[in-house]
């Protein structure tokens, strides 16, 4: 059988009519996930620090001046400072509304609705409007994104900037060699730097151009250099004046087989996170069949070749099989739209294939599950605040109690060190990790720690703050306690 692996026809009335759909679409995304924010933020720390950058910001102090201190025994928490893009965002927010939480979610939310008109763009170019429709509403659809808009983090930022730069390489390669490449190169080089200060991971860009250059035309064109070359000095600025990368590498643990199966199991959890009844088999046989398709629709597009976005995308996958400590869903965000841009890929080239009839009943299905998923998904999402995280019981009253009754140069020692500094503006650290009692106590000696927090609920505290408390009590004093903190004075 001949496979028929041509392209749809350029810009006509209906793919007009399919980007007016995609424009009224990512509206009404936007007016959904604003009217739907939750109040609150969970208790993960890298928000705290991304905040904490703001502030200095909009306060004009320096940059990395956030208060968190690096534990050299527990390195995998977090570098000392993030790339500076998504706090910049954040700085007028800050200024305006200070810790509104509200406020800080945002800029994602605006970011995750403008990359649905500008991926139907990009899926335009190799698919018809109605597929490319089709694989837009799976992104603006999917579940994960009505919990995680309430997070204020960088990642749907770097998804906008992403998706952004792949469409400014695939118009030049679509025009390649292009004559004049300066203003596109500037305008690509800046887009990917731009993703690149965003999250560190966006190093994959100029690497994909690269590459797909050499494998394609087994040279480097002015265009790349151009735009390799504003990345480069854009980057090597960034690394000497505000942020270093250096501080990744030293988080770096090679586990690469463990970092697929949890990113295996998050692609299982991609459409439904059910884990009994009916909907569970559900689940696992749309995942699995989503899961084959989206790689036959790679391939397809690998062998066509048009433009570095399918080395980006091997580029981004190889990362995180390599970058251990940032395993989960969260990470993957960047490429869940090519996910659903492979699937509908392949769909499309068995509709052109093997029957239509046949192709529209095998497509009608899938989609139709998956919309089913999507459903119940959004059906168990509750608007209501965020339990837990900064909300829990008492934290108010610990940071409040830290900010009238101790020194601004007063060290602690707490489990989420980032946060505390954050709500206190005092240095924190974490303890060290799986740390017995006399390293834990070396520690806070060497960085001069004065206060230590305890909670009864935090994981990790119990195993490694009892036996501290145990063996040191008599040199710690409890000044101030509540329904989850204990607060110690070392007293030493």
């Amino acid at each position: 059988m001949q496979w028929k692996l041509e392209s749809s026809p350029a810009l006509d009335s209906t793919a007009r009519i399919g980007l007016w759909i995609a424009f009224a679409l990512a509206l009404v995304v936007a007016a959904l996930l604003l009217h739907e924010r939750r109040g609150g933020q969970d208790w993960g720390g890298d928000f705290s620090l991304y905040i904490s950058h703001a502030r200095n910001l909009s306060e004009g102090k320096p940059y990395a001046a956030t208060g968190y201190i690096v534990n050299p025994y527990f390195r995998s928490l977090s570098p000392d400072t993030y790339p500076p893009l998504f706090p910049l965002l954040l700085t007028p927010l800050y200024s305006r509304f200070g810790l509104d939480f509200n406020a800080l979610k945002v800029p994602g939310i605006l970011c995750f609705a403008a990359s649905i008109p500008l991926l139907f763009c990009l899926f335009r170019k190799d698919l018809p409007t109605g597929q490319s429709l089709i694989a837009v509403c799976l992104w603006a659809g999917w579940p994960f994104v009505l919990w995680f808009k309430d997070s204020v983090l960088p990642d749907l930022v770097f998804a906008l900037l992403w998706v952004l730069a792949l469409w400014l390489l695939r118009i030049a390669y679509d025009q390649f060699p292009i004559r004049r490449p300066g203003a596109l190169a500037l305008l690509t080089g800046v887009v990917s730097y731009g993703a690149y200060a965003t999250r560190s991971a966006g190093i994959v860009l100029p690497g994909a151009i690269i590459a797909y250059e050499v494998l394609r035309y087994r040279r480097i064109s002015r265009f790349a250099i151009y735009a390799v070359g504003v990345f480069g000095v854009l980057a090597v600025c960034q690394n000497l004046l505000i942020h270093n990368e250096a501080t990744y590498f030293q988080m770096l643990a090679l586990a690469p087989f463990k970092t697929a199966e949890i990113y295996l199991h998050s692609l299982t959890t991609l459409f439904s996170a059910a884990t009994g009844g009916w909907l569970r088999g559900v689940r696992y046989t749309v995942a699995f069949a989503a899961i084959l398709l989206s790689c036959a629709g790679f391939l397809i597009n690998l062998r066509r070749f048009r433009s570095p976005s399918e080395v980006a995308v091997a580029l981004y996958a190889v990362l995180l099989l390599l970058w251990s400590p940032g395993a989960g869903t969260r990470y993957i965000i960047p490429v869940i739209p090519f996910f659903f841009f492979y699937l509908v890929t392949a769909l499309d080239i068995l509709n052109r294939n093997i029957g239509s009839r046949a192709a529209f009943a095998l497509e009608s299905a899938l989609l139709a599950l998956i919309f089913l998923c999507y459903m119940t998904e959004d059906r168990e999402f509750r608007p209501s605040p965020i339990e837990g995280g900064i909300s829990t019981a008492g934290f108010a009253e610990l940071c409040q109690y830290i900010t009238a009754k101790t020194n601004p140069a007063d060290v602690f020692v707490f489990q989420n060190p980032r946060v505390l500094s954050l709500f206190t503006r005092r240095p924190a650290s974490i303890y060290p990790e799986n740390g017995y009692p006399q390293l834990l106590w070396n520690y806070a000696r060497d960085i001069h720690a004065r206060y230590l927090v305890a909670t009864d609920f935090l994981e990790g505290d119990a195993a490694t703050l009892r036996p501290f408390v145990r063996d040191y009590g008599g040199r710690l004093r409890m000044v101030f306690s509540n329904s989850n903190f204990r607060l110690y004075m070392i007293v030493d």
